[in-house]
């Protein structure tokens, strides 16, 4: 279940938002499964994408569908930003999509994901976070495995990796994380420009086709 204050999304994992800008809460891969972001309850760990300078935010449930449009009226125009949790899910993998769009005038938006496992008792890895030759982020924290796309400009830090994204107006950016519990999957080569996975076609509906009734 991916959840802030006003909104409910049942998928295989369950989150909680921290404020209109952040992601406090997640367990993943599965909702039974330990947090890697936790400060929504005191603890450690957040998903933050906050835009730059004062912002009035709002957000509203696509008609029909899972997927979740934050919307902030800044000094310079609106800027909103896509996000669901891919559907179907998978037991030992989930993947958080943001689509960030500036709707009217130019964007700068600020990226913070800091991942701590165990309810946010454990801090990432410094060993294990590189970023590949494609700007892929790849790290760990606990038993969770965590890989980042959409940020090559990303700086480590005491706040973990931090990206300042400046957008033209009418300009689209994705980011997509994948946490799991195994290795990541490979990612396949492309000849194209690098972009986050498609979207699997069931995050658009709902699975509530997919869940038993009681008996």
């Amino acid at each position: 279940m991916l959840c802030t204050t006003t909104r409910c999304s049942p998928t295989v994992s369950a989150g909680r938002s921290s404020g209109p800008t952040a992601i406090g809460w997640l367990c993943a891969p599965t909702w039974h499964d330990e947090a890697v972001f936790a400060s929504l309850v005191g603890g450690r760990g957040a998903y933050a994408v906050t835009p730059a300078g004062r912002y009035v935010f709002g957000g509203y449930y696509e008609e029909g569908t899972l997927i979740w449009r934050s919307r902030w009226v800044t000094d310079d125009g609106i800027v909103e930003c896509r996000e669901a949790l891919a559907f179907p899910g998978a037991p030992d993998r989930l993947v958080l999509l943001r689509q960030l769009r500036a709707v009217d005038g130019p964007a700068r938006v600020s990226v913070v994901l800091d991942p701590r496992g165990g309810y946010g008792a454990t801090p990432v890895d410094p060993g294990s976070v590189r970023r590949s030759d494609g700007g892929v982020w790849e790290l760990r924290t606990g038993r969770h495995r965590l890989r980042w796309q959409g940020a090559p400009q990303a700086v480590p830090g005491e706040r973990g990796l931090t990206a300042d994204i400046e957008l033209k107006p009418g300009e689209r950016h994705e980011l997509v994380l994948e946490c799991a519990v195994s290795p990541c999957r490979p990612i396949r080569p492309s000849r194209h420009r690098p972009g986050p996975p498609p979207k699997p076609p069931g995050t658009r509906r709902s699975p509530r086709s997919t869940t038993p009734s009681p008996p």
